[in-house]
């Protein structure tokens, strides 16, 4: 029963280890997939015909069931894309809480923060998304599904040759709460890594915004004018250690020097 392997490879998941050990090999249904066991995220190898769309969104069903393992996976599939942008390919991950991960390399420590921000009815669509995926939702059915729910006039749908897409609705701007909102969420994360976190040689904060419309911040320089005003009123301790933010704002990404008030766009 595929119920088995899915069962396997979420007991399979750890919460501490090398980088270079997070993909592994399973058999399914006599196929070969490959899996990272600390996201537990599955892509197929070689030509294999499983829907692996569909296997992933059972094991995020299964892992709901599981308040405090779906907050971690969540928690470490952010962490990976963190690594993968900043080229991160090697070291020791540990899962804490206070900031949410510890990575061992080169003789240094990093202590990493990772967090979302929604707005607007950008879950809206995500968790629509991954529904269609895990009930595979079609046609009238997922008319059904969006009456019952209650996402009338909150998403978009459309049919494409790889199956439906789902887009979230958006008002022509943001409104000035919300702009206020996402950037109080981004300073409070500052300011709880320069007054409570513990100081590793490297901190990190990796903020993704899932509003792919806000192009407010893709004017990093006024945000980094901001950062800096913030910190400027805060009493910061730097000894020699670095302190970065890491934003994504949909496919624009910049790095934060926040001791020296700078920036780049990666």
């Amino acid at each position: 029963m595929i119920e088995n392997y899915l069962s396997k490879i979420i007991n399979s998941h750890k919460s501490a280890g090398m980088i270079e050990e997070a993909n592994m090999l399973e058999l399914v249904e006599h196929q070969q997939i490959c899996y990272n066991i600390y996201t537990l995220k599955l892509k197929s190898l070689y030509n294999s015909n499983l829907d692996i769309n569909f296997l992933n969104a059972q094991i995020i069903k299964e892992i709901k069931k599981n308040p405090n393992l779906y907050k971690e996976i969540r928690e470490f599939t952010l962490f990976f894309r963190f690594l993968k942008k900043l080229k991160i390919n090697n070291g020791y991950i540990m899962k804490s809480e206070t900031p949410d991960f510890i990575l061992e390399r080169n003789n240094k420590k990093y202590g990493i923060e990772v967090t979302r921000i929604y707005t607007g009815n950008d879950w809206v669509a995500e968790k629509l998304h991954n529904d269609i995926l895990a009930y595979k939702l079609k046609d009238t059915k997922l008319s059904e599904y969006i009456n019952y729910k209650k996402y009338d006039g909150r998403i978009k749908t459309y049919k494409t040759e790889k199956g439906i897409v789902v887009k979230a609705v958006k008002d022509k701007s943001l409104k000035d709460e919300e702009i206020i909102q996402i950037k109080n969420k981004i300073f409070e994360k500052i300011r709880k890594q320069i007054d409570d976190y513990n100081k590793y040689d490297y901190n990190y904060i990796f903020a993704e915004i899932v509003f792919t419309a806000y192009e407010e911040l893709e004017h990093f320089e006024k945000l980094s004018k901001e950062i800096n005003f913030l910190i400027s009123h805060l009493d910061a301790i730097w000894g020699n250690a670095e302190y970065h933010l890491i934003l994504k704002v949909g496919n624009h990404w910049a790095d934060f020097d926040l001791r020296r008030g700078e920036y780049k766009v990666l």
